[in-house]
């Protein structure tokens, strides 16, 4: 996409046989119909967002959008502020300033037991909690904090069919 963004001077998007919009490149960069075809609705948005750590500026004006049917990879150098980044959108660093959004909700100001109670989670590469299950069932984990539609919470099953409280016997 960044190479027909940079060598282009109008866009034509089309969405199931049907022209969606045309423009210049910028205008169709922010055209929110594009986003919403292409990418589906913003699943977690970040927007200018400045992160400390003591007296120390770590993040300065970052902003990223993960849409719902995304995968997105943070990379980067050590100090580059991958971690950082990953502790404000789960709630371990506050935000002097900048806004977060989850699935439509500012989660700026929610303390990280309430992000987490709505879908979101963290799977530290070096934890070592459930070092037996796979990086799928790792996954699922971050679902025992959140609530089923009547309140209750649930335990999810993992794909081996244990619960990762209570493991099957021989696993």
């Amino acid at each position: 996409m960044d190479i027909i963004f940079k060598y282009s001077d109008r866009i034509v998007v089309m969405h199931q046989g049907k022209i969606l919009a045309s423009g210049s490149p910028e205008e169709i960069r922010q055209n929110e119909t594009v986003k919403d075809a292409v990418f589906g609705p913003p699943m977690l948005e970040l927007q200018g967002i400045n992160t400390y750590r003591g007296q120390a500026q770590i993040l300065r004006q970052v902003s990223l959008t993960v849409g719902e049917k995304e995968s997105v990879c943070l990379v980067g150098r050590n100090g580059a502020g991958k971690t950082t980044t990953i502790d404000s959108i789960i709630g371990l660093l506050p935000l002097r300033s900048g806004k977060i959004t989850f699935q439509g909700q500012d989660i700026g100001g929610l303390p990280a037991y309430r992000r987490a109670r709505l879908g979101i989670g963290y799977a530290p590469e070096d934890a070592g909690l459930f070092p037996d299950l796979t990086v799928a069932e790792n996954f699922q984990i971050c679902r025992l904090l959140a609530k089923a539609s009547d309140g209750r919470r649930r335990l999810p099953r993992l794909t081996n069919g244990s619960s990762p409280c209570f493991p099957r016997s021989g696993n």
